[in-house]
């Protein structure tokens, strides 16, 4: 139960409570016998009747939820008023009345306040009773009512108390629980449109730092290219991670692990085999839900995450050429339109690539590109920023790289020429800035490799930012170099 639903349901039987009284006094001082008081009588009926609007009207949402307890308060006050100015001590029924009332009021105490509460309220209720049975002269109240009452009042608010607290925290726990499952339901459904591996592991640690109440979550998936993703999500402190974890696909079948050292790991299982793992604090209290919770967990991200790589590898087979391992075209493509002011756009062509499939065969040729493929990814930081943009020519993007793509290309160049390979290769760059597409960046890279293969080859060249009048010094524009099938129409002249 919420505080506000509790607030609302203190509220409104304190309102009933006093619209009772109200009523009661009102409707009843003639069957009562009362000899003084019928006038003070009508007055507090009706200014009970007047306190329950004021407590249905009030905005109790916009206070603490203990404010309530003014209107057991209040309920006290009603009956002193009626002890001081009407005959009600002095009726037979009085101590069947007090008793009865005070018992009520203490246990709306303990219906809606904390434990504890109703048991401190009841020296009040005691106060308020024995004011009646000692002060007020003639009082019929026995000594044996307040010995009664009290007791029992206090058994009763008490009692309700915990019992409404043992609710209050099977609601919380029933609350907790939905929202943890809601929250593992987003994750998994947002898991599809992850950009990367460590995009994935971010957002699964996320939520099972949150499900499980851990103050960290350490995720380690597996891809297919047998590359390990780890990501910390939170504070993990001076922990370690245990060796084992790392190697998911090592793990046993359960796929719950309890470590002796109060940590929890939860193996994340895809179709074949496991596809990461996760390490969190075990919670405290762990029940059979939470349990059941991580099983779910395990067996629900695992399937995501396999279903996840899955379409990562359909994905990587579209744009990846078969031949050099690369990006094909298609990704080619998508590079240049992903280029940012401060990226390095660098052209790498081979030089006498004809030659080399006249001299030693096609088999060479295709082997010459797999090594130049294989070099330039190993050479980036990130292998999908390499593509073979068509017959013996690729292109590499180097992120903000800002003033270093000089130095860049001329180490892509001294690698290759370290290799001992072949033939030798030609590059072009060009930096990208905000005025530029991305083709426009690639005709100044195309510039600046033609401009590499006329000084003699094996050189890396440097586009400036006017193509036009690169060009215009060479003689030919990048749109004729194209036609003439001197760059990237797949002939193999180099």
């Amino acid at each position: 139960m919420t505080q506000s639903m509790a607030t609302l349901v203190a509220t409104r039987t304190a309102a009933l409570f006093f619209a009772s009284v109200g009523a009661v006094c009102l409707a009843t001082p003639a069957y009562l016998g009362f000899a003084i008081g019928l006038r003070a009588l009508v007055w507090i009926g009706a200014g009970a009747l007047a306190l329950a609007v004021v407590t249905r009207l009030l905005p109790w949402h916009r206070l603490p939820h203990n404010a309530t307890l003014v209107l057991a308060v209040a309920a006290l006050a009603l009956l002193l008023a009626l002890s001081a100015t009407t005959d009600l001590p002095r009726t037979e029924p009085a101590s069947a009345i007090y008793s009865a009332y005070l018992i009520v009021v203490v246990a709306w105490v303990g219906l809606t306040q904390p434990k504890s509460t109703a048991l401190a309220f009841t020296v009040c209720a005691g106060a308020v009773l024995g004011h009646a049975l000692l002060v007020v002269p003639d009082s019929t109240i026995s000594l044996m009512s307040l010995l009664v009452t009290l007791p029992t009042g206090a058994l009763l608010g008490e009692g309700m108390a915990w019992v409404m607290a043992d609710l209050r925290s099977a609601l919380r726990l029933d609350e907790r629980r939905a929202t943890d499952l809601e929250l593992l339901t987003l994750a998994l459904e947002r898991l599809s449109s992850a950009g990367s591996a460590a995009d994935a592991a971010e957002m699964l640690g996320d939520v099972a730092r949150r499900i499980f109440a851990s103050p960290y979550a350490r995720v380690t998936i597996v891809e297919d290219e047998g590359r390990v993703t780890v990501r910390t999500v939170g504070e993990m402190g001076d922990e370690l991670l245990p060796p084992a974890l790392d190697e998911p696909a090592g793990a046993d079948d359960d796929a719950l692990v309890e470590l002796a050292d109060g940590r929890l790991a939860i193996v994340l299982r895809g179709a074949t085999q496991p596809v990461g793992a996760v390490l969190v604090r075990r919670p405290d209290g762990e029940d059979a839900f939470t349990r059941n919770l991580a099983q779910l967990f395990a067996a629900q991200a695992g399937t995501a995450i396999d279903q996840y790589q899955r379409i990562r590898s359909l994905d990587r087979a579209a744009h990846r050429d078969e031949l050099t391992g690369t990006g094909n075209r298609r990704h080619a493509s998508q590079l240049l339109d992903s280029l940012r002011p401060g990226d390095g756009l660098i052209v790498v062509d081979v030089d006498h690539f004809k030659d080399v499939n006249d001299r030693f065969g096609h088999g060479a040729g295709d082997g010459v590109l797999r090594e130049l493929g294989a070099h330039l990814s190993a050479a980036v930081h990130d292998a999908d920023n390499v593509a073979r943009y068509g017959g013996d020519e690729f292109i590499v993007v180097a992120r903000d790289v800002g003033d270093d793509l000089e130095a860049t290309a001329a180490a892509l160049l001294d690698g290759w020429r370290d290799r001992a390979p072949r033939t030798t290769v030609s590059i072009g760059t060009a930096l990208h800035d905000a005025a530029c597409s991305g083709s426009e960046t690639l005709e100044r890279a195309d510039v600046a490799l033609y401009r590499a293969k006329a000084a003699g080859r094996d050189r890396a060249a440097f586009g400036t930012s006017d193509s036009g009048s690169a060009s215009l010094a060479v003689g030919q524009s990048p749109a004729e170099l194209r036609s003439q099938g001197d760059l990237r129409s797949g002939s193999d002249d180099g």
